[in-house]
């Protein structure tokens, strides 16, 4: 009885408020969390939007997470939302949004717009449709009334909005270390991809994965045969011939490695795996279907 008296007092506003709070908040800290995961390929992405500087595109990336973080945890426990949480959720999507649209406009529906960093990856229009929703729900959550905050005040939220965007800086230090890529140990020789800019593919022949990212490298370099990628492929020119049959990639420069041994020390477990490298030092991984001849080009004329 005393359950059905409360919940009849509970007014249409409070329930709806409820709901966008925990929708908008989970995701914000989903969105943050999927990112902390594997922080770099975030990082890379604010660097091909025009962040200067590899250090700092790895600082930007980890505030950012952080903010996003910060913004979740306000809207979830209710503090300062109308003062801090709405405005910086706001002001953040819009930015993210200026940036899916200039990535439509200059490749179209293609490559991967980091939202949810590798765990989800998605194209930019689908992104900018999810963040016009998010937009639209913060909106209406500011308009709405009949719901109450824990508190409005605006220190505790800053003390909170402060602690957890700095938190990633402090759980994921900036390194400056850098991965050699021993590419001298290669047994096919014909050029040096240790010198100057070159985007490395490494594909097993008998890889589905593999195949289907050999068929985007065909419709790269279609369009664009100047391209510093190269693909090597774990076996013989003759062990081949299915693999190209079916991907149709001969226009792809193509190096082979034989020895097991080296390809996997090279490659790793897992492939595609797909290496931008300047000088033989690793700059960043990236999975094969957020990979854009674009993003490509723009790394390969970029500054060293």
């Amino acid at each position: 009885m005393m359950l059905r008296r409360a919940f009849r007092k509970l007014s249409f506003n409070t329930l709806a408020a409820a709901l966008l709070l925990l929708t908008l908040g989970g995701a914000f800290l989903f969105s943050a969390w999927s990112k902390f995961q594997d922080i770099d390929p975030f990082a890379w992405t604010l660097l091909d939007a025009g962040i200067p500087g590899d250090k700092t595109a790895a600082v930007s990336a980890r505030l950012l997470v952080g903010l996003e973080a910060a913004i979740g945890l306000l809207l979830l426990v209710r503090v300062a939302v109308r003062k801090i949480a709405l405005p910086l959720a706001t002001v953040l999507l819009l930015g993210f949004s200026g940036y899916l649209a200039y990535l439509l406009a200059q490749q179209g529906n293609t490559g991967d717009c980091g939202c949810f960093g590798s765990l989800l990856p998605m194209k930019p229009l689908p992104a900018l449709v999810k963040n016009a929703f998010l937009l639209l729900g913060i909106g209406v959550l500011a308009r709405m009334h009949g719901w109450r905050e824990w508190t409005p005040r605006m220190l505790p939220g800053a003390v909170l909005l402060l602690a957890f965007t700095a938190l990633p800086l402090l759980l994921l230090p900036v390194s400056n270390k850098k991965e050699t890529l021993e590419l001298a140990l290669l047994q096919d020789r014909r050029t040096d991809l240790s010198k100057g800019k070159q985007v490395v593919a490494f594909l097993s022949l008998g890889c589905p994965h593999c195949r289907h990212a050999a068929r985007d490298f065909r419709e790269f370099f279609k369009a664009d045969a100047t391209l510093p990628l190269t693909m090597i492929l774990n076996g013989t020119p003759e062990e081949a011939e299915d693999f190209f049959r079916e991907t149709g990639a001969r226009n792809v420069p193509t190096r082979y490695e034989t020895n097991p041994d080296v390809f996997l020390r090279l490659a790793g477990r897992y492939v595609p795996s797909i290496y931008y490298v300047r000088n033989g030092i690793i700059e960043r991984r990236v999975s094969y279907n957020t990979l854009t001849p674009q993003a490509i080009r723009r790394w390969a004329d970029s500054q060293p």
